[in-house]
């Protein structure tokens, strides 16, 4: 996946408050500690379980064009929930169950063309349920398919940058054939300049790019610098 990518997402990674989520119903949202993938910190949900389509909205950007968004969540095994993208109208909802680890959860594409904000939406299913659940790495962009995660200081061994202030205002990314960094951070204390460290808590893992071609054999190397 070479090229560039737009997060127009303003405050993806939670990193500094919670700015421009908003919730529905009776849910709850706050920043957390407890469970992040990018970054120190991620949105913590409580739904009460006291109706279904409980949940929040992301932070809106306003601009016409055929958006798609992403998140990272993390919630109980079995809890379902739904996302799309919402304009002037709605696009049409995705439904996911959670598997207890960090996963990827994608928009069908959305056409907005009135002007509107847009924003993604991440709700429990019309089930009533009364769960907790983390959400990290958010992303909308104006694509017809996701690409990974963009954040103007957390990712990407590429070039990164924000529009305006930091973790509020959109994010800007390069990226060449590399393999989509879920969980890792990078730092510069590496063995040859920069590299990737791995908290031994979450599930954190390297996707390689789906359109690298691996022959049927092959052996990989690296230098790791474990720690107590």
């Amino acid at each position: 996946q070479a090229g560039t990518t737009t997060n127009y997402t303003y405050n993806p990674s939670i990193e500094t408050n919670i700015t421009g989520y908003d919730t529905q119903w009776a849910a709850t949202v706050s920043q957390s500690s407890t469970e992040r993938l990018f970054g120190s910190y991620s949105l913590k949900t409580i739904t009460s379980g006291v109706t279904g389509d409980e949940g929040f909205y992301t932070p809106t950007y306003i601009g016409n064009g055929t958006y798609i968004g992403s998140a990272w969540v993390k919630g109980p095994a079995g809890a379902t929930i739904k996302t799309a993208v919402q304009g002037t109208g709605m696009g049409v909802e995705v439904n996911y169950t959670l598997n207890g680890s960090w996963q990827k959860i994608t928009t069908n594409t959305y056409t907005e063309s009135g002007g509107a904000a847009v924003r993604m939406r991440i709700f429990t299913v019309t089930t009533i349920q009364a769960i907790t659940w983390y959400t990290d790495g958010v992303q909308m962009e104006q694509a017809s398919a996701t690409t990974p995660y963009c954040d103007g200081s957390l990712t990407g061994n590429g070039t990164r940058s924000w529009s305006g202030t930091a973790h509020a205002s959109t994010s800007t990314c390069t990226y060449g054939q590399d393999g989509e960094i879920n969980g890792p951070t990078w730092t510069n204390n590496g063995k040859f300049g920069k590299a990737l460290s791995f908290n031994g808590v979450n599930k954190n893992y390297v996707k390689s790019d789906p359109q690298t071609s691996f022959p049927t054999q092959l052996s990989f190397s690296g230098w790791i610098n474990p720690s107590s």
